[in-house]
Protein backbone atom coordinates (compact mmCIF):
# COMPACT_ATOMS: atom_id res chain seq x y z
CA UNK A 1 0.00 0.00 0.00
CA UNK A 2 1.10 3.85 0.15
CA UNK A 3 2.61 3.07 3.95
CA UNK A 4 5.57 0.80 1.74
CA UNK A 5 5.81 3.52 -0.94
CA UNK A 6 8.48 5.57 0.27
CA UNK A 7 10.23 2.41 1.41
CA UNK A 8 9.94 0.81 -2.11
CA UNK A 9 10.88 3.87 -3.83
CA UNK A 10 14.15 3.75 -1.38
CA UNK A 11 14.67 0.26 -2.65
CA UNK A 12 14.62 1.58 -6.07
CA UNK A 13 16.97 4.21 -5.91
CA UNK A 14 19.34 2.09 -4.04
CA UNK A 15 18.98 -0.27 -7.29
CA UNK A 16 19.63 2.25 -9.65
CA UNK A 17 22.71 3.70 -7.78
CA UNK A 18 23.97 0.04 -7.53
CA UNK A 19 24.34 0.21 -11.05
CA UNK A 20 26.34 3.00 -10.86
CA UNK A 21 29.23 0.61 -9.08
CA UNK A 22 28.60 -1.75 -11.96
CA UNK A 23 29.37 1.36 -14.55
CA UNK A 24 32.45 2.12 -12.42
CA UNK A 25 33.82 -1.60 -12.49
CA UNK A 26 33.46 -1.39 -16.21
CA UNK A 27 35.28 1.87 -16.94
CA UNK A 28 37.67 0.10 -14.18
CA UNK A 29 37.82 -3.39 -17.04
CA UNK A 30 38.05 -1.79 -20.48
CA UNK A 31 40.09 1.15 -19.09
CA UNK A 32 38.96 3.51 -21.95
CA UNK A 33 35.98 5.91 -21.21
CA UNK A 34 35.33 6.56 -24.94
CA UNK A 35 34.57 2.74 -24.81
CA UNK A 36 32.19 3.07 -21.80
CA UNK A 37 30.45 6.55 -23.13
CA UNK A 38 30.03 5.09 -26.76
CA UNK A 39 28.12 1.82 -25.27
CA UNK A 40 25.58 4.07 -23.11
CA UNK A 41 25.09 5.97 -25.85
CA UNK A 42 24.19 2.79 -28.11
CA UNK A 43 22.08 1.65 -25.04
CA UNK A 44 20.43 4.64 -25.33
CA UNK A 45 19.97 4.97 -29.00
CA UNK A 46 20.18 1.64 -30.53
CA UNK A 47 22.92 0.06 -31.88
CA UNK A 48 21.77 0.93 -35.58
CA UNK A 49 23.42 4.27 -35.26
CA UNK A 50 26.94 2.37 -35.08
CA UNK A 51 29.88 4.89 -34.77
CA UNK A 52 27.91 7.71 -37.02
CA UNK A 53 26.58 8.96 -33.75
CA UNK A 54 29.35 11.82 -31.67
CA UNK A 55 30.26 10.49 -28.03
CA UNK A 56 31.07 14.21 -27.38
CA UNK A 57 27.82 15.53 -28.71
CA UNK A 58 25.96 12.37 -26.56
CA UNK A 59 27.59 13.32 -23.66
CA UNK A 60 26.58 17.06 -23.89
CA UNK A 61 23.14 15.74 -23.67
CA UNK A 62 23.99 14.08 -20.27
CA UNK A 63 25.49 17.13 -19.08
CA UNK A 64 22.48 19.26 -19.87
CA UNK A 65 20.11 16.79 -18.70
CA UNK A 66 21.73 17.23 -15.30
CA UNK A 67 22.50 20.38 -14.52
CA UNK A 68 19.62 22.44 -16.94
CA UNK A 69 15.85 23.12 -15.61
CA UNK A 70 13.92 24.77 -13.14
CA UNK A 71 11.80 23.20 -10.31
CA UNK A 72 9.25 21.91 -13.16
CA UNK A 73 12.30 19.66 -14.60
CA UNK A 74 13.46 18.60 -11.32
CA UNK A 75 9.69 17.65 -10.51
CA UNK A 76 9.48 15.72 -14.61
CA UNK A 77 13.11 14.03 -13.67
CA UNK A 78 11.60 12.56 -9.86
CA UNK A 79 8.36 11.41 -11.56
CA UNK A 80 10.21 10.09 -14.82
CA UNK A 81 12.95 7.77 -12.59
CA UNK A 82 10.74 7.07 -9.07
CA UNK A 83 9.78 3.52 -10.84
CA UNK A 84 12.79 2.48 -13.02
CA UNK A 85 14.52 -0.30 -12.48
CA UNK A 86 17.43 1.26 -13.93
CA UNK A 87 18.91 4.91 -14.63
CA UNK A 88 18.56 6.93 -17.79
CA UNK A 89 21.98 6.08 -20.16
CA UNK A 90 22.52 9.80 -20.00
CA UNK A 91 22.56 9.43 -16.01
CA UNK A 92 24.83 6.46 -15.77
CA UNK A 93 27.40 8.39 -18.71
CA UNK A 94 27.07 11.58 -16.65
CA UNK A 95 28.39 9.86 -13.37
CA UNK A 96 30.81 7.91 -14.39
CA UNK A 97 32.38 10.56 -15.98
CA UNK A 98 32.31 12.70 -13.13
CA UNK A 99 34.10 9.94 -10.68
CA UNK A 100 36.34 9.91 -13.42
CA UNK A 101 37.74 13.21 -13.56
CA UNK A 102 36.81 13.36 -9.62
CA UNK A 103 40.21 11.66 -9.65
CA UNK A 104 38.76 8.08 -7.98
CA UNK A 105 39.57 6.13 -11.35
CA UNK A 106 42.90 7.19 -11.32
CA UNK A 107 43.79 6.58 -7.74
CA UNK A 108 42.28 3.50 -8.38
CA UNK A 109 44.18 2.62 -11.48
CA UNK A 110 47.37 3.70 -9.61
CA UNK A 111 47.02 1.17 -6.77
CA UNK A 112 45.59 3.99 -4.49
CA UNK A 113 42.40 2.35 -2.80
CA UNK A 114 41.30 0.41 0.78
CA UNK A 115 42.85 -2.42 0.95
CA UNK A 116 41.03 -5.54 2.99
CA UNK A 117 43.71 -5.32 5.61
CA UNK A 118 43.35 -1.78 6.41
CA UNK A 119 40.43 -0.89 8.84
CA UNK A 120 37.43 0.80 6.65
CA UNK A 121 34.58 2.44 8.02
CA UNK A 122 32.11 1.33 10.80
CA UNK A 123 29.05 -0.02 8.59
CA UNK A 124 26.66 2.33 11.30
CA UNK A 125 28.69 4.97 9.57
CA UNK A 126 27.83 3.85 6.23
CA UNK A 127 24.07 3.62 7.06
CA UNK A 128 23.75 6.90 9.03
CA UNK A 129 25.54 8.69 5.83
CA UNK A 130 22.80 7.35 3.89
CA UNK A 131 20.09 7.96 5.74
CA UNK A 132 20.97 11.41 5.51
CA UNK A 133 21.71 11.69 1.80
CA UNK A 134 18.43 9.91 1.26
CA UNK A 135 16.55 12.01 3.82
CA UNK A 136 18.17 15.23 2.07
CA UNK A 137 16.79 13.73 -1.40
CA UNK A 138 13.35 13.22 -0.13
CA UNK A 139 12.83 16.99 1.89
CA UNK A 140 14.70 18.34 -1.38
CA UNK A 141 11.59 16.16 -3.35
CA UNK A 142 8.76 17.32 -1.55
CA UNK A 143 10.06 21.12 -1.52
CA UNK A 144 10.05 21.24 -5.08
CA UNK A 145 6.55 19.43 -5.72
CA UNK A 146 5.22 22.08 -3.16
CA UNK A 147 6.68 24.84 -4.83
CA UNK A 148 5.52 23.63 -7.82
CA UNK A 149 2.06 22.61 -6.58
CA UNK A 150 1.93 26.74 -4.71
CA UNK A 151 3.10 28.43 -8.13
CA UNK A 152 0.66 26.56 -9.98
CA UNK A 153 -1.90 27.26 -7.85
CA UNK A 154 -1.41 30.83 -8.12
CA UNK A 155 -1.30 30.90 -11.44
CA UNK A 156 -4.65 29.07 -11.92
CA UNK A 157 -5.85 31.95 -9.18
CA UNK A 158 -4.99 34.75 -11.22
CA UNK A 159 -6.02 33.21 -14.89
CA UNK A 160 -9.90 33.37 -13.12
CA UNK A 161 -9.08 36.96 -11.67
CA UNK A 162 -9.36 38.98 -14.70
CA UNK A 163 -7.40 41.20 -16.22
CA UNK A 164 -7.49 44.28 -14.01
CA UNK A 165 -7.27 42.12 -10.37
CA UNK A 166 -3.97 42.25 -8.64
CA UNK A 167 -1.81 39.02 -9.16
CA UNK A 168 -1.75 37.17 -6.59
CA UNK A 169 1.49 36.69 -3.83
CA UNK A 170 3.01 33.72 -2.97
CA UNK A 171 0.70 32.90 -0.24
CA UNK A 172 -2.56 33.11 -2.74
CA UNK A 173 -2.95 36.44 -1.11
CA UNK A 174 -3.36 39.13 -3.20
CA UNK A 175 -0.85 41.35 -3.56
CA UNK A 176 -1.86 45.02 -1.86
CA UNK A 177 -2.05 48.17 -3.88
CA UNK A 178 1.37 50.53 -4.32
Amino acid sequence: GLALLPFQLALLEWHRKSELSTDRAGLLAVQDAVVAQRGFMKLAGGPEYGDAASVEEFMRQAATYESGGDTWDEILKLVNTAFRDHPFNTVRAGALERWRTAGEYDAIVGGIYPRRTEPGPRLSDDYAEATSYYSSKVRRGFDNVSDAARRAADAFRDAFRGPDAPPSAPTGEPIPPV
